[in-house]
């Protein structure tokens, strides 16, 4: 009944982007001049008299504004408000567990979310040093640590090398404090993995990347403007050259690691 009562908000903004998940909801814009600033403040404007017209108020305490750059000279600094209220300026959001920030350089989520895979793993080092079966491992593993590792890996996939080396030194840890116990070895990290049979984090968000994709194919996943940037190749006659995919130009190394970059060079 809620979703029937506001569904009519989207048509109150006219000059930006709108995104709706349960009772959130964000405004966006690209902001190249103070024009885009004016005419934001506008749909604010629109939304504030929508909510007030259905008697739905909104929170001024959690309403806050971030700008998403990597520009750090030319920025154009321009506040917002809501009913008067001048809104909140951060360098950090937290959405559905995963926290952007304005670089998009996924620091800041990437360190919480291996800080609570080592709390995990602390925790089953802790409580498995007396296990005599070396099969329940991997069970409690997949549950407690691994699954940290992994949530939402199609959108923070690791940019930085020490991200990556964090998750393979939790994989690494737990890995050969289990094989400890029975192997007074020095066993390497992929002769553990293949001991456990298990898939390198790497290879694993190199899957999950290929899956995205073709669920967004096969039209599984409804994300028009993510399916128009994914080009088919069509190669010449008699050509040696068979890639599937043409991968958009990429000028960053985020857009290099986006999922479709990231998933068309993987499949080629």
């Amino acid at each position: 009944i809620f979703v029937l009562y506001i569904n009519d908000i989207g048509d109150e903004v006219e000059n930006s982007e709108l995104l709706l998940y349960a009772d959130d909801l964000k405004i966006f814009r690209e902001i190249r001049c103070m024009e885009d600033c004016a005419q934001l403040q506008t749909d604010l404007n629109s939304l504030v008299e929508w909510s007030s017209k259905n008697a739905l108020p909104f929170n001024i305490e959690k309403c806050e504004k971030i700008t998403y750059t990597r520009n750090t000279k030319r920025i154009i600094v321009q506040d917002y408000s809501l009913k008067g209220h001048i809104l909140r300026k951060v360098e950090e959001v937290k959405d559905l567990e995963v926290i952007m920030d304005r670089g998009v350089t996924w620091r800041t989520h990437t360190r919480q979310m291996i800080n609570k895979a080592k709390r995990s793993l602390g925790f089953l080092i802790r409580r498995s040093c007396n296990f005599k079966n070396i099969k329940k491992i991997p069970t409690l593993y997949y549950a407690l640590v691994r699954s940290h590792l992994k949530f939402a890996t199609i959108i923070w996939n690791p940019l930085l090398k020490s991200s990556r080396q964090g998750n393979r030194g939790n994989s690494e840890t737990i890995l050969k404090v289990s094989l400890f116990q029975y192997y007074p070895v020095d066993i390497g990290y992929r002769q553990s993995l293949s001991g456990f049979e298990m898939a390198p984090l790497s290879q694993r968000r190199t899957t999950s990347c290929l899956m995205f994709l073709y669920d967004v194919l096969k039209g599984e996943v409804q994300i028009p403007d993510l399916l128009s940037k994914i080009n088919i190749n069509v190669p010449r006659p008699n050509s040696w050259h068979k890639r599937v995919f043409c991968p958009p130009k990429a000028r960053t190394n985020i857009l290099s690691k986006s999922v479709i970059n990231w998933g068309t060079e993987t499949f080629n």
